[in-house]
């Protein structure tokens, strides 16, 4: 982000947690996990109102309650929410100590990297179900030959020992 926008001084990403529904600081996966990003502690209040408005925010200190709690010793921020399919799954903020430092282009970019944080999420997931659902195919194409295996093997004796008993 701080190629992009330069006078950036940080920025998180935070995640919903389904069984909480509260929002979670992001930090990357391990293991086999379906998603990409996993759930850190709890956030602070960070993004809360712009994940449930849904709609990006810039964000200065002036005239919002709570600001300074939820982005520390920001002078400003641009929150947007992480969108996968039609319903946002988390939010990105970027932040600076300035005051009023970022613009429009800021926060469309913003919406942009929401966007395509929740695309990656979700294929993510896709990939992780399709992998899944050919691991399920084969388990069963694997149980279904040795539940034919099983009376093949027994008419292949059956055929052999009336072969044996027909040469006697």
């Amino acid at each position: 982000i701080n190629e992009v926008i330069p006078e950036a001084g940080g920025s998180a990403v935070r995640l919903r947690d389904p069984k909480t529904n509260e929002l979670c600081d992001a930090a990357p996966a391990s293991g086999k996990s379906a998603r990409r990003l996993s759930l850190a502690k709890p956030a602070s209040s960070g993004g809360a109102a712009v994940f449930h408005s849904q709609e990006a925010e810039i964000v200065t200190g002036e005239g919002r309650p709570g600001y300074p709690a939820e982005f520390g010793d920001s002078g400003s921020a641009v929150v947007s929410p992480i969108w996968s399919g039609r319903k946002p799954i988390g939010v990105l903020d970027i932040r600076s100590k300035a005051e009023h430092v970022f613009g429009v282009e800021v926060k469309s970019l913003a919406e942009l990297w929401g966007r395509q944080l929740g695309l990656y999420d979700h294929l993510a997931g896709s990939i992780s179900e399709l992998k899944n659902a050919i691991d399920q195919q084969a388990q069963a194409y694997t149980d279904v030959e040795h539940q034919l295996m099983g009376p093949l093997i027994t008419a292949l004796r059956r055929v052999q020992e009336a072969a044996s008993v027909a040469k006697k």
